[in-house]
C-alpha cells in the first residue's frame, strides 16, 4: 500500500482544518473532507516566540515590581522593606521617576521572551510527538508534565543571559542610572559565565512553570470545549490562560525569588548555592518571604499568558485556514490537470465526459453527456466550448461539481490501496490498508494481545467484503466501491470504511 499521512491534529487546542468538497443536492452520499496537513515547525516556532514577544511591555511593569520587592530583605527586627506592597512601589516610582521607570529592562526582557518561548512553547507538541501517540487519545497528565518540564528546561538554558541583564536592570533601585552597559560589566566582571550565574535555579523555574502551565492550559482547553461544550475561540483561549497562570505563579514564586537573590546577589557571593539561598532566606524571612512579589508576579503571568495564549491561537487557526485553503486549490489544479488529456490548459467535453465516467462507472455515455452539458452551462462563462483553469475553480466552489470531484477523490482513495494496480482490492490489500492505520500492539505486549488484534483486523475485512463485494468474488471493484460509499450512512462497518479514508487523507463530513 502506498504510504499516506494519518490525520492530525495541531496546536494546543483542536484547531483541525478541513477543506471541504461540495456535494450536489441531488447526491445522497456522505461529504467527504480533505484535511489541510500539520502546520509546518517552522511556523510553530515562529508563531510560539513572536506571540509573547508582543504580551511583554503590557506585563513589563509589574516585573518591575515583582523584582523590587523580591530583592527587599525583610530581617526579624529591621525597620521593614521600602515598599510595603505593588501599588506601593507603583506610587513611589512613578512619583519619582515618571511611568517610562514601569518599562524598565524592557529590551531585555523581549529577548527573554522571543528565545525562550521558541522552545518553550515550540518544543512542547515535538517533545509529546515523542513520548504520546494522539491515536490513542489524550495525553494523560503525566506525560504532559513531562512534555513542558523538558521544553520549560531547554528554554531556560537558551534564554538565560537575558534573564540575568533583565533581572539586574531591574533590581536597581529608583535613583540608579537605567542599567546601561550591565551586559558588558557582567562579560567583564565575570566572564561568559556570568550570564548562567544561577543556571540551575533558571532550569528549575523553566521546568516547573511551564509544566504547570501547559499541562492546566491543555486540560481546562479541552475541558471547556469537549465536556462543556463550549466554542473553541479566543474567550476559551484567555479564560484558560489566566486560570493556568494562577497555578504557575503559585508553583513558581518560591523558586523565582531564590532565583532573583542568586542573581542580584553582591561580589563575593553571599549564597553558595539555590539550596543555600533558599535555607537563608527561610531562617532569616520565614516561608513567607518565598511569596513576596506574588500579586505583582501574578498580574504579570495571568495578562502576560492571557494575551499570549490568545495571540498565539489565533496564529494557528489563521495558519491553518490558510493552509487547508492552500491544500485545496492544488487539489483542485491536480483534478483539472487529470481532466485535461491533451494538458492543453482546457477541459472540453469529450476529455469531461471520460472524467465523469471514470468517476462514476454507473453513468453511461447519455448520463455523462447530459452531466456534462450541465457543468459546462455553468462553468463555461466565456462561451467557447472549453472550461479554463480560472473558470474550473470558479465552478468549484459551487455545487455543480460536486460529484465530479467527490467521484475524482474516492478513485484516488481506491488507487491507494489496488497495490497491483488491477482494478480491484483484494482481501490481503484491505488488510494491509487497515494494518497500516490502526496503532499496532507494542512489542512488550502478550502474545494473546498481538493475536486479538489480528484477528479483530481480520473479522474487520470480511466485514467489508460481505457489506461491498456484491457479485461474491472476494475482490471490490471501483463500481462496488461507490455503492459502498454511498450507503454508508446506514453501514454498520462506518467506523472501519472511516479508517480506509483517513488513512488516504481524507474522511467522511459531518
Amino acid at each position: 500500500m502506498t504510504s499516506t499521512n494519518k490525520v492530525t491534529s495541531t496546536g494546543y487546542g483542536n484547531n483541525m482544518e478541513t477543506a471541504p468538497l461540495a456535494t450536489s443536492p441531488a447526491s445522497t452520499a456522505v461529504r467527504l473532507v480533505t484535511h489541510a496537513p500539520p502546520l509546518p515547525q517552522w511556523q510553530s516556532f515562529v508563531f510560539s516566540s513572536v506571540a509573547p514577544t508582543i504580551a511583554a511591555p503590557f506585563t513589563n511593569p509589574f516585573a518591575v515590581a515583582k523584582t523590587q520587592l523580591q530583592v527587599q530583605t525583610h530581617v526579624s527586627g529591621a525597620s521593614g522593606a521600602k515598599f510595603r506592597g505593588m501599588l506601593d512601589f507603583f506610587r513611589y516610582a512613578v512619583a519619582s521617576d515618571g511611568v517610562s521607570i514601569l518599562q524598565r529592562g524592557l529590551a531585555p526582557v523581549m529577548m527573554r521572551e522571543a528565545s525562550k518561548n521558541l522552545f518553550r512553547l515550540g518544543l512542547y507538541q515535538p517533545f509529546m510527538s515523542r513520548i504520546h501517540d494522539k491515536s490513542s487519545g489524550p495525553a494523560p497528565v503525566w506525560k504532559r508534565i513531562i512534555a513542558g518540564a523538558a521544553s520549560g528546561g531547554v528554554g531556560a538554558i537558551v534564554c538565560n543571559p537575558f534573564e540575568i541583564v533583565r533581572i539586574k536592570a531591574q533590581a536597581l533601585s529608583l535613583d540608579s542610572s537605567t542599567g546601561k552597559g550591565i551586559s558588558s560589566r557582567i562579560f567583564k566582571e565575570e566572564g561568559a559565565l556570568g550570564f548562567y550565574r544561577a543556571g540551575g535555579a533558571s532550569v528549575a523555574l523553566g521546568m516547573v512553570c511551564t509544566s504547570v502551565n501547559l499541562t492546566s492550559y491543555t486540560l481546562l482547553h479541552e475541558a471547556a470545549v469537549e465536556r462543556f461544550g463550549l466554542m473553541d475561540g479566543p474567550i476559551v483561549d484567555m479564560a484558560c490562560a489566566f486560570v493556568s497562570g494562577f497555578f504557575a505563579a503559585v508553583a513558581m514564586n518560591p523558586i523565582d525569588v531564590t532565583r532573583t537573590r542568586l542573581m542580584t546577589q553582591p561580589s563575593p557571593p553571599i549564597y553558595r548555592s539555590a539550596f543555600h539561598a533558599a535555607w537563608e532566606i527561610y531562617t532569616a524571612e520565614g516561608p513567607k518571604a518565598f511569596f513576596r512579589g506574588f500579586v505583582p508576579s501574578f498580574l504579570r503571568i495571568g495578562p502576560h499568558f492571557v494575551i499570549t495564549f490568545m495571540l498565539l491561537e489565533q496564529m494557528r487557526r489563521f495558519a491553518h485556514s490558510r493552509n487547508a485553503a492552500r491544500a485545496h486549490e492544488e487539489y483542485l489544479v491536480s483534478i483539472f490537470k487529470k481532466i485535461d488529456i491533451d494538458s492543453n490548459g482546457e477541459i472540453d467535453n469529450h476529455e469531461l465526459m471520460i472524467a465523469l465516467q471514470e468517476a462514476d462507472p454507473r453513468n453511461d455515455s447519455f448520463e455523462a453527456e447530459r452531466l456534462s452539458k450541465n457543468i459546462f452551462d455553468v462553468a463555461d462563462v466565456d462561451g467557447n466550448g472549453s472550461i479554463s483553469l480560472d473558470e474550473f475553480m470558479e465552478a468549484a466552489k459551487s455545487l455543480h461539481l460536486g460529484d465530479l470531484l467527490r467521484g475524482q477523490q474516492l478513485l484516488a482513495v481506491f488507487r491507494t490501496f489496488d497495490d497491483d494496480g488491477n482494478g480491484t482490492i483484494n482481501e490481503s490489500e484491505l488488510y494491509e490498508g487497515l494494518r497500516q492505520q490502526r496503532e499496532r500492539p507494542a512489542s512488550k505486549v502478550s502474545k494473546a494481545e498481538r493475536s486479538q488484534f489480528d484477528k479483530q483486523l481480520r473479522q474487520d475485512v470480511q466485514r467489508i467484503m460481505d457489506k461491498v463485494d456484491a457479485d461474491g468474488d472476494r475482490n471490490i471493484d471501483f463500481k462496488e466501491f461507490l455503492v459502498a460509499m454511498d450507503l454508508l450512512n446506514d453501514c454498520e462497518e462506518k467506523h472501519v470504511m472511516n479508517e480506509l479514508l483517513q488513512s488516504a487523507g481524507v474522511a467522511l463530513g459531518e
